[in-house]
């Protein structure tokens, strides 16, 4: 039997938004109710937070992105992007590098998270990573991420980025201009994902951008993190 406040929920959505438009601005959408029904059975979550994930700021694992997108996950399952952030060669290296360095690739280092943010974006998005204050605090980053950011480079790592920042910006450690060094800005004021298609199908979960970024569609995307730029000046110690 659904309980008395998902069933509460369900009404008011029903009774505030009758229908749902998938294409549009943010706030002309709501997901219908029987997909966050599915989302919630197939996940284990409540109604609530099924609706936070398709409308809200709230970062969406995976695994309810596979209630509708089965294919897509299994290929990002099988991929060296699902498992970026927990990958011990990864995590060991990470932490080598933090040591050898005296935390300059660390949280509060001059080189600020520069490996980890592009293992996973929505750990730097939401402060997760730790500050270096000697090599006995020195922890694997797995350690301190939340579960949605342990999922590495997941679909909203990447489908919710809004645009890139091509200029040089020292406090979030990037280092020369252009496309690299995580030069990605994700969208966290709305549910709207992103994507390369110029007409994509509207759907009943999340709102969907009908975009024509050059970045969806060239090399940008990627480039943000498959793209290492240190100037020929920077002392990795300082970063200057």
């Amino acid at each position: 039997m659904r309980h008395p406040s998902q069933a509460a929920f369900v009404m008011l959505v029903l009774l505030m938004h009758p229908f749902a438009c998938a294409v549009g601005e943010e706030e002309d959408f709501e997901p219908h109710v029987e997909i966050l029904q599915k989302i919630a059975e197939e996940v284990g979550c409540s109604l609530e937070e099924a609706h936070s994930k398709a409308v809200g700021t709230e970062f969406a694992d995976p695994e309810t992105c596979a209630v509708c997108h089965p294919r897509q996950y299994q290929e990002w399952l099988g991929s060296s992007h699902s498992y970026g952030a927990i990958s011990p060669t990864f995590n060991s290296f990470e932490m080598v590098a933090r040591r050898v360095l005296k935390g300059a690739v660390a949280n509060n280092g001059a080189l600020r998270n520069f490996c980890n943010k592009c293992h996973t974006p929505i750990g730097e998005e939401l402060g997760e990573f730790t500050d270096y204050t000697d090599d006995s605090s020195v922890t694997p980053m797995r350690d301190s991420l939340s579960e949605v950011s342990a999922h590495g480079v997941s679909c909203d790592a990447c489908h919710r980025v809004k645009e890139l920042d091509t200029t040089l910006n020292e406090p979030l450690g990037k280092l020369g201009d252009g496309v690299a060094n995580t030069s990605l800005i994700l969208d966290t004021l709305t549910g709207m994902r992103r994507g390369p298609l110029t007409d994509p199908v509207a759907n009943g979960f999340h709102s969907v951008s009908s975009n024509d970024y050059d970045f969806m569609t060239g090399d940008g995307l990627c480039a943000a993190c498959h793209d290492v730029r240190i100037g020929h000046s920077t002392d990795a110690m300082t970063g200057e």
